[in-house]
């Protein structure tokens, strides 16, 4: 009998730590492609403006809605993924061109004991091409 019980908990154990393991995995992708979205139009945008807790780059507009982040109006994140806060502040000494400190808390529906924030910071880029000839 006790190596029953033994062998249940044992099971349990580990499917608790798999489901868990899944959980955080969505998370951190999550995050990963949030930092790769923004860093990118940032960085690379021409038409870049923003306020407290929205980004628009060269006519996107990204924004925190219902606990979800919105590309024009379509979803980013999962329903997996709660973000409970975007954040977006201008640190740039340099006019017209902007540094964005972006801050994303964000954690798991279905497991509150998963969560994190994400810092990062991203600057435009001027980019010009010159032709020789």
């Amino acid at each position: 009998m006790l190596i029953f019980i033994t062998a249940g908990s044992v099971m349990a154990t580990l499917y608790s730590t798999g489901t868990r393991t899944k959980q955080s995995q969505a998370l951190e992708q999550t995050i990963n492609d949030l930092q790769i979205e923004f860093l990118n139009a940032v960085k690379w945008g021409t038409s870049v403006s923003y306020s407290s807790n929205s980004i628009s780059v060269d006519g996107v507009a990204y924004q925190l809605r219902d606990e979800r982040i919105y590309k024009n109006d379509v979803p980013l994140t999962s329903n997996e993924v709660i973000i409970k806060s975007l954040n977006v502040n201008n640190y740039s000494n340099s006019p017209p061109y902007l540094s964005l400190e972006i801050k994303i808390e964000l954690g798991h529906r279905r497991f509150a004991a998963l969560y994190d924030t994400v810092r990062f910071v991203v600057s435009q880029r001027k980019t010009t091409l010159e032709e020789h000839g």
